[in-house]
C-alpha cells in the first residue's frame, strides 16, 4: 500500500461469497463469520483498513438484522451487496425491510 501511495483500503467479501442462492440461515452464518473476520483485520490495522459488511440479502429481514450488528457491534460504516439477488433486481419491493434500516443503532 505504501509503495503505491494507498493510505486506506476498503476490505469486503468477494461477491461470489454472498451466496444468495443458499438457505438464508446458512448465508447468515457465513455472513457473520466473514464480517467478524473483516472486523478483526480492521481492528488490528484501524488506520489502514475499513470494512464493508456482507448480508444475506435473500432474506431482507435477516440482512437488516446483520446490518445492525455490523454497524453497532463491529463498527462498519458500509455494506457491499450484489447487483441482483437471485431473480430480484435491486428495486424489488421485497427488499424494503433492508432498505428501510435508516439508523441501525
Amino acid at each position: 500500500m505504501d509503495k503505491t501511495g494507498v493510505h486506506v483500503q476498503l476490505l469486503s467479501t468477494v461477491p461470489v461469497m454472498f451466496n444468495y442462492w443458499a438457505k438464508p440461515e446458512d448465508s447468515l452464518d457465513l455472513s457473520r463469520y466473514l464480517n467478524d473476520h473483516l472486523a478483526s483485520v480492521v481492528k488490528r490495522h484501524p488506520k489502514r483498513f475499513v470494512g464493508a459488511a456482507t448480508v444475506p440479502l435473500q432474506s431482507p429481514e435477516l440482512a437488516a438484522q446483520e446490518l445492525k450488528r455490523c454497524v453497532n457491534t463491529l463498527g462498519f460504516s458500509s455494506v457491499m451487496i450484489g447487483s441482483h439477488i437471485n431473480d430480484w433486481n435491486l428495486d424489488e419491493k421485497k427488499l424494503d425491510p433492508f432498505y428501510k434500516v435508516k439508523n441501525p443503532s
